[in-house]
């Protein structure tokens, strides 16, 4: 007697499904991609699970931490919601926080609303308001300040030990940092009690043709600010590592991880060459990508993000310590690039997707874009608008109450280990250039322009659809209010840094800028066994100096340049 063939049930409804597929559909082929360009099938089985080594899936809060990084997420401790703000003079820019506090911007664990604080173009270069190289640019697309006088106007009477501030302004951070300690101090803050993040970009901003430090002198810098934070301000994020903006300049969301990891990599490494333990800093790294278009290209590029950098801290770096392995500062703004100036209302559309998408990623923190970004700087409307999605979501869907709920998908596992191997394999290929090589031979540069040329291209030819854009598209005209620049701030501005120094002790600010720059010559020349330069630093501060001045001090001293 012939013992009959067991049929595995998983196969037998697969055998079916492909039975019914070329019943209905024939010799039908799908040329089926993610946003970034990885080969998808229209359906997934559990045979594309048992790809997935369970380990590297695990639960959450536990190693790798792919599916959050604490046990409970948003059912003990909802995400921070962020809102990047700046216009105008502090205290328009003040206002605005006034209001969105009022309106509910929430804190981490029932501290205060975080203070995301977003420089005018003059600020972020590291100008003064009065250089010629400001005029008609002064309190557009940010908040003019370079003074302590400034901070003040913008923090006083908040509570500097009960909130984060984050300091959006790129190369200029270690100065913002240092001129944030000083203003903390007048205010009676003692500088071990601040919480903070400083954004200092010292590489992405080359790949969006902004100046920049020479790489070696920057990775010093970026070593040097870690450090300092490190040893100084223990609940201080040294950095947030920006893929945002790789995202925004072209780079797909592989390319994303991969150039932001390969620039924590080099920093971390660097930071261990100047005498630190791991353990000592990366569990204050943050990292800040975007959400955008492809929802589960974003939900697993956030659980890629945890169980990368959860095997780099244990395998590479050597971390003991489970806090090292954890990204527990994972900030996801929805993608500035996704929204159209053209019907611009859709916009709302795209924030919430995106938002629900960073949230079922079990983000940290999350800044909803606004609707008319595109057009303007946002309206004190639609600022509200993007806190009500997040409370819509938070509050009437249900969706947070499970942690990764998303976990256990076929299509998802398979997609988020898809992404970790792709992402290892652009990490490999960096590591065989080193990661400042990687950039002065253009390399990266190179590759962030394809992804950018094929995204365009596929936009002109209709293969990627953008609602209307170039679908649905109308010529009707919306009428909409947009923020209207107050066209005597930048007057204002002037007056104010020019007042500021003719009232200081302008020997006792020459001096201490000599002072820095001395130190800072020395620190290049003999890193990293020269001296600290953040104590320079804070010393012009003190003496008054604007961030204008320390800023010239820092460009003659690093090198500057504009792209590679």
């Amino acid at each position: 007697m012939t013992a009959e063939k067991v049929i595995n049930p998983e196969e037998k409804a697969e055998d079916e499904w492909q039975r019914a597929y070329d019943k209905r559909y024939k010799s039908l082929e799908l040329d089926l991609k993610t946003a970034a360009g990885i080969p998808i099938k229209p359906v997934y089985s559990p045979k594309d699970a048992r790809e997935v080594n369970y380990e590297n899936i695990g639960m959450p809060g536990v190693y790798p931490f792919t599916r959050g990084s604490h046990p409970l997420m948003y059912q003990y401790t909802r995400w921070t919601t962020q809102q990047g703000f700046g216009f105008g003079l502090p205290e328009h820019t003040r206002e605005r926080y006034d209001v969105l506090r009022r309106e509910g911007l929430s804190g981490y664990a029932g501290m205060e609303a975080p203070f995301f604080l977003i420089g005018d173009e003059v600020t972020t270069a590291g100008y003064d308001p009065d250089n010629p190289i400001a005029k008609g640019r002064v309190g557009k697309c940010g908040v003019s300040w370079c003074t302590t006088r400034d901070l003040e106007r913008l923090f006083h009477d908040l509570p500097l030990d009960k909130m984060f501030t984050v300091w959006n302004i790129f190369l200029p951070s270690p100065i913002a940092l240092a001129m944030y300690i000083v203003t903390a101090e007048k205010m009676g803050f003692p500088t071990k009690s601040l919480r903070g993040v400083s954004c200092f970009y010292v590489f992405e901003q080359m790949f969006m043709d902004h100046p920049g430090y020479e790489p070696e002198n920057a990775l010093k810098l970026a070593a040097e600010h870690t450090k300092f934070c490190a040893r100084n301000i223990p609940y201080w994020n040294s950095t947030s590592f920006d893929g945002y903006a790789l995202q925004e300049t072209g780079a797909n969301a592989v390319q994303e991880l991969a150039f932001m990891f390969a620039e924590a990599i080099a920093t971390t490494e660097a930071t261990m060459k100047a005498g630190l333990s791991p353990d000592d800093f990366v569990s204050r790294f943050g990292f800040h990508i975007a959400a955008g278009d492809d929802f589960f290209e974003n939900v697993c590029k956030i659980r890629a993000l945890r169980q990368i950098w959860a095997r780099l801290t244990k395998e590479r770096f050597g971390c003991q310590q489970a806090k090292s392995w954890r990204a527990s500062t994972i900030q996801v703004e929805t993608a500035g690039d996704s929204l159209t100036a053209q019907q611009p209302l859709n916009n709302i559309a795209r924030a919430a997707i995106q938002t629900l998408a960073a949230v079922l990623g079990s983000a940290n923190s999350i800044w909803t874009t606004h609707y008319d970004e595109a057009l303007s700087i946002p309206t004190e409307e639609s600022a509200t608008i993007c806190l009500r999605t997040q409370q819509i979501i938070l509050h009437e869907t249900n969706v947070p109450n499970v942690v990764d709920p998303l976990g256990g998908s076929y299509y998802v596992e398979w997609l988020t280990n898809k992404m970790v191997e792709d992402v290892m394999a652009l990490i490999r290929k960096i590591d065989d250039m080193t990661f400042v090589e990687a950039i002065k031979n253009g390399w990266i540069r190179q590759e962030i322009e394809g992804s950018a040329w094929e995204y365009r291209k596929a936009l002109e030819t209709g293969d990627r659809v953008k609602v209307g854009v170039n679908k649905y598209a109308t010529d009707d005209k919306l009428e909409m209010r947009l923020h209207k620049a107050d066209p005597e701030v930048e007057k204002i501005a002037i007056q104010r840094v020019q007042e500021f120094r003719a009232q200081r002790d302008s020997q006792k600010t020459d001096k201490a800028l000599q002072k820095m720059r001395q130190v800072a010559e020395n620190f290049r020349d003999m890193w990293p066994d020269g001296p600290e330069i953040m104590p320079a630093i804070i010393e012009a501060v003190r003496a008054d100096a604007t961030l204008g001045e320390m800023m010239e001090v820092m460009r003659q001293t690093f090198g500057f340049r504009y792209s590679y």
